[in-house]
């Protein structure tokens, strides 16, 4: 017969357990730290510098509060999505948020900015749950964005992008009413972050991977946007939620937090929050509508060019249709373009003009022909004389590739 224990046994039981579940989950989270820093922190907070039999604290140890408070802020996108901490992106339907979405993943594996406003504070892999959107479709989307954008290392830098694609498995469930569960799919969500270790984590969208059936609900919302903080804190990584914004904004080109669709709650319990609009020139606006570690952003334009998404600037420089132009050339070879013919005139200038155009809405025929002639200044091209073909009376003097690409060797 066992003997009867008494309560002060039972209490050192439970302290015990309380300490090895401590244990693990500080194990569990060394391995996840990225830098020394994130261990010495992770380590200050588990609080297991006491006796083994003492009761846990539940408080932080404010002995080096000045270095707490000398801290930076940990931001995964510089100034604009934080780390360790939930993000809300709303956008209507249809209007290029999961698009916005790849190129930030682009962004996040590479380690470098996709959107000159928005640049990730390292490289990261990313865990990317589309709902909606098939694995071609997402694959569709980074191959633009690699064109677009002139991206190189995407090849060695995608076995770090991990996609679940069309399979919006519910991050809560109610069994009952007023009682709101986790899934076990979110779970094994969970075991799979711990796992993948990523810096980025995308949900698109909140509607898709929400489990509940009233979005209008703050419990309910604000209970899905916890279980996003618990990826976020359990991931030590950032975590962007898309969603879609009601009719409250219109067609009013300022933004704000009351567009969100659903309860409140999916913009408050958020540590940031950004609204994307259509612009009446076919554009898109993006607006820093709340954040809390750092002052708004100035609103970004972006505009649609072959399939991505690219931050527009005040910026109409000829030298950036340089490489484009080039690139022309090299899948033209035997096009005859003339200086005149890319100012004025159909023919190949022409064709020259429409594919620059297509990557720089903004350039004309004129500022196409000063990318020429930079061009020609450097020797990335030179004017040749020559027949089209055996019927031509007289040659003509047309542009061909010089010395492309550039030697960019250093002496």
């Amino acid at each position: 017969m066992q003997p009867e224990r008494t309560a002060d046994d039972l209490i050192r039981d439970s302290d015990q357990r309380n300490f090895r579940v401590k244990v693990k989950t500080l194990c569990e989270r060394l391995g996840r730290a990225k830098t020394s820093s994130d261990a010495a922190r992770i380590w200050e907070e588990s609080q297991l510098c006491g006796d083994i039999n003492a009761t846990p604290s539940y408080f932080v140890n404010l002995s080096a509060w000045r270095d707490l408070a000398a801290a930076p802020v940990p931001w995964a996108f510089d100034g604009t999505i934080p780390d360790r901490a939930v993000t809300v992106l709303a956008a209507p339907g249809g209007s290029g948020k999961s698009l916005f979405a790849v190129g930030l993943t682009c962004a996040a594996i590479l380690g470098r900015a996709v959107f000159p406003a928005l640049r990730p504070a390292r490289a990261m892999p990313v865990l990317y749950l589309s709902g909606e959107d098939s694995a071609e479709m997402v694959c569709r989307r980074v191959a633009a964005f690699e064109r677009v954008h002139n991206l190189s290392g995407l090849d060695t830098a995608i076995p770090s992008f991990h996609l679940r694609a069309q399979r919006p498995e519910p991050f809560l469930s109610m069994p009952a009413q007023g009682m709101i569960e986790e899934t076990p799919a979110f779970r094994e969500l969970l075991e799979e972050m711990r796992r993948l270790k990523p810096g980025l984590v995308v949900v698109d969208t909140l509607r898709k991977h929400f489990g509940l059936t009233n979005e209008n609900d703050n419990v309910c919302v604000g209970a899905f946007l916890e279980s996003c903080a618990k990826l976020a804190r359990e991931g030590d990584c950032a975590v962007l939620v898309l969603a879609h914004t009601n009719k409250v904004g219109g067609s009013d080109p300022k933004a704000s937090q009351g567009e969100v669709r659903g309860g409140s709650a999916a913009v408050d319990e958020a540590r940031a929050a950004f609204v994307l609009k259509r612009l009446e020139s076919g554009g898109l606006s993006l607006a820093n509508v709340k954040q809390n570690y750092g002052p708004l952003r100035e609103p970004m334009s972006l505009e649609f060019v072959d399939g991505a998404l690219r931050q527009t600037t005040d910026r109409r420089d000829p030298a950036d249709l340089v490489e484009i132009i080039m690139g022309w050339f090299q899948t033209h070879p035997a096009a005859a373009v003339t200086l005149g013919g890319v100012s004025k005139g159909p023919g190949d200038g022409k064709s020259l003009c429409d594919a620059v155009r297509q990557h720089f809405p903004w350039a004309g025929r004129k500022e196409v022909a000063e990318g020429v002639e930079i061009a020609l200044a450097n020797g990335y091209l030179r004017e040749v004389t020559r027949k089209q073909s055996d019927t031509d009376r007289h040659p003509k003097m047309v542009l061909e590739i010089g010395s492309w690409p550039p030697d960019d060797t250093p002496f």
